[in-house]
Parts: C-alpha cells; structure tokens; sequence
C-alpha cells in the first residue's frame, strides 16, 4: 500500500518553501491515476502539462444580416475572464493555452475542425471555454449566428486520439428561451450584468431552439459508447436561466470556476467535486436579489484528478512538461 503525503497548504508559502517540501521523495495522491485504494472508481491518466485548452471569447458582434439576426450587445469586460482561465490553466496547471476572440460561425468551426485534426496522441485532457451570448442550447457567434453547443462538442467526440480521454466543455452564455432583457443587481458597488448575458435586445425574428438535431447514427453500439462517454459540459445556470457578469471582475461562473481549480487541484479533490462547491459559490453570490444556479452534464466514466503541478518532488510533476511554469504566492487567495 502507497503511503501519501498531501501536498503542503498553499496559503502563507513561498516559491522556496514550496521547493523543500516532498524533499523525501514521497508522492501526493494525484500522482497515482488508476490508484483505487481511496475510491471505487479509477482515475483517468493526468500527467503534468498534458492538457490543451481552447478559450472562445466572443465580444464583439455585428450581424451578417441586420434584418434577420438578433442585435447582440457587446460583452464589455469579458478580457478579465480570458486573462483569468489563461492564468489559471496555462500558468499555474502548465497547459497549452490558445486563445480565438470574434469568431464568425465558419470561422470557428474551421478553427475546432483544424485542432481536432492535429495529432492529439499526447494529450491527456481537451478543455474548451466558450464565452458569449447564448440561448438554451446554443451560442453566437461574432457575426450574430446560432451554433448549437452540441455541434462543438461532436467535432471533438469524432476525433479518435482523443477516445477515452476526457473532453470537457465551458459554456458561459444565457440559456435564456425568451427575448426579454433581464439584469439583475450587484451586491458590491459595480454593476452586474446579465439579459442574454448582458443584455440581447432582438430585433430580428428568432428562431427555435429546442429543434431536433442530427449527426448521423453510429453505425454500432461500441461506437456510440465510445463517441459518448468521457464528455463534460458545464453551464453557468439551467435552463431559461441567467448568466451574470461583473464587467470589472468578470463572470461570476468562470471566475469561480478559475478560483475552485487554484485551490482545489493541489487538495487533489476530482472536478465533478469541484463543480460541486462552484454550484454552491455562484449561488450564494446573488444573496437572494438574483438567482444563477450553474448546471453540469457528463458521461465521465472515471474520476478526474488534475495533477498537482505544486509538488515537484511527484511522479505527476516529472512526468509532465519541463517547460511548466512555477505560480507565485501573489496567485493564491479567495474563499477556498
């Protein structure tokens, strides 16, 4: 049996206390992957800087056809939420990030067509972030064009080098069904803003959301398995819900998100844990004046532990990317 040793709290170490910490060579409880000894289920293989990491963001919007797309609101503010998911997953967890703003519909979809041709052998873990207005089931994209959120998440299903690995999904945008313009109001002095996620002020007809869609049929069941499973989405809110955002400190749904992986990952809890407090801090963040309940959706089939990227002296640290840049205390702080 593995003896582990937790890796040293966070919270009052410098970069040089970190560095003589583990100095016996002993290992945290990330750097075992199929270790079962703690949990019922296996754990996907995570090895350091084995992630790549696709932040969406769109801002900016101007309409294909003024007469027949929605007049979407600039998203003012949503750069905080980039530089934050790059600080986090690229600085501090040492993955590769690329970042895509103001993507027309075919822009995009050439972009995650290209990536999910790469040679993705040696990737461990796929993270998409994709930020913009949205309804139920769908995003816009810059020119003001629909794209279901299930057509991102099939180009990376098909993709073989990534069967079996974990793909997970950030979706933060209205799920709003209907054309109102709803805001709700900051509990600190800076405005929050929401309505299709800041506000969709539709001018245009808009269409159907809840419309079936088709992506061809599997040939066989093992297909459809292996397509499935392995998939996370995470929403900022349920259905017809509410995505808000603090155009000073960004969206509350990511940048809870971000916080939870800081300081959750070297705790070495799995993210379907994670997801879990997230769902409790955004909820509490309204204080009852507005509500936003995020909302995952997965067919994970094991547990998903990040690697500690803290813990130098551990097999999931050397295993990763030399190339993995060291945090600094200043990273640390919030509620966790």
């Amino acid at each position: 049996m593995h003896m582990y040793t937790p890796c040293p709290p966070l919270i009052g170490l410098n970069h040089s206390q970190w560095s003589k910490t583990s100095l016996d060579g002993s290992v945290c409880r990330s750097c075992h992957p199929h270790d079962t000894s703690t949990s019922a289920l296996p754990s996907y293989t995570m090895r350091a800087g084995r992630g790549l990491v696709l932040i969406i963001n769109m801002e900016k919007f101007v309409p294909q056809d003024p007469a027949a797309s929605p007049l979407l609101k600039d998203r003012l503010g949503s750069e905080k939420d980039v530089k934050t998911l790059t600080d986090v997953f690229g600085d501090f967890m040492g993955y590769k990030v690329e970042v895509k703003e103001n993507l027309t519909k075919r822009q995009l979809l050439d972009f995650l067509l290209h990536v999910s041709a790469r040679d993705n052998r040696q990737l461990d873990c796929l993270v998409c972030v994709v930020m913009s207005h949205g309804t139920e089931d769908d995003i816009f994209c810059s020119d003001c064009i629909k794209l279901p959120v299930s057509e991102i998440v099939q180009i990376f299903k098909e993709c073989r080098q990534l069967e079996a690995k974990p793909k997970l999904f950030f979706v933060q945008a209205c799920r709003s069904r209907g054309s109102t313009d709803r805001s709700g109001n900051s509990t600190t002095s800076t405005a929050v803003v929401s309505a299709a996620e800041e506000a969709m002020n539709v001018s245009g007809p808009r269409g159907h959301t809840g419309e079936e869609r088709s992506h061809g049929s599997p040939t066989t069941t093992t297909t459809t398995m292996a397509n499935d499973s392995d998939i996370f989405v995470g929403y900022p809110t349920v259905p017809d819900g509410d995505a808000f955002r603090n155009p000073d400190g960004g969206a509350w749904y990511i940048q809870k998100l971000c916080s939870a992986l800081r300081h959750l990952i070297p705790q070495h809890e799995n993210l379907l844990s994670m997801l879990t407090k997230v769902n409790k801090e955004v909820c509490d963040i309204g204080q009852g004046q507005v509500q936003q309940t995020p909302q995952s959706q997965y067919t994970l089939t094991q547990r998903l532990v990040f690697p500690c990227p803290v813990c130098h002296k551990c097999r999931c640290f050397r295993s990763g990317d030399s190339s993995l840049r060291n945090p600094t205390h200043s990273d640390f702080g919030g509620s966790y």
